[in-house]
C-alpha cells in the first residue's frame, strides 16, 4: 500500500519518493555521511512540495539504512516535561519501548510488526 524509495546521487543530491493512497511525492534534499550515519536534509524553503522536511538520520548497517534510535536526551526531556505539567493522562513508556515504537511499521496480515529500513538494491560507484 505504501512505499518509500531513496535515491542517493553521486553529486550529493537525494530523492525520497513516497507512494501510497493516491499520493506520489518526490522530496528533494542533500545527503552526507558521518562515520556509520547517513544524514539527509530536506530544504522546505527551496522545495515547498516536499513531503519530508528537516533532517533525517539513518544508521548504516551492512546493506540497510535503519532509522536512528530515539535520542536518550530527548527522552529525558520528555519525561521532565511530563513531570512539570503534572498531567495524569500523559503516560510516557520506558525508553526501550518508545524506541521500539518509533521504528516500527503497522501490523501486517499476520498481526506482526517489523523494523523499518531501506534495503540497498543497486550499487553505483561514484568517481
Amino acid at each position: 500500500m505504501f512505499s518509500k524509495t531513496l535515491t542517493l546521487n553521486c553529486n550529493g543530491n537525494a530523492i525520497l519518493n513516497f507512494q501510497g493512497d493516491m499520493q506520489n511525492n518526490n522530496s528533494l534534499g542533500i545527503w552526507k555521511t558521518e562515520k556509520d550515519t547517513l544524514i539527509i536534509f530536506f530544504d522546505s524553503l527551496k522545495n515547498q512540495t516536499n513531503k519530508f522536511k528537516g533532517e533525517m538520520k539513518f544508521v548504516i548497517k551492512r546493506n540497510k539504512l535503519e532509522y536512528m534510535p530515539f535520542p536518550k536526551s530527548r527522552y529525558y526531556e520528555l519525561v521532565e516535561y511530563a513531570k512539570r505539567t503534572k498531567n495524569d493522562t500523559l503516560k510516557i513508556p520506558s525508553y526501550r519501548k518508545l524506541n521500539k515504537l518509533t521504528n516500527q511499521v503497522l501490523k501486517n496480515f499476520q498481526g506482526k510488526t517489523g523494523k523499518q529500513y531501506f534495503k540497498k538494491i543497486e550499487y553505483i560507484e561514484c568517481k
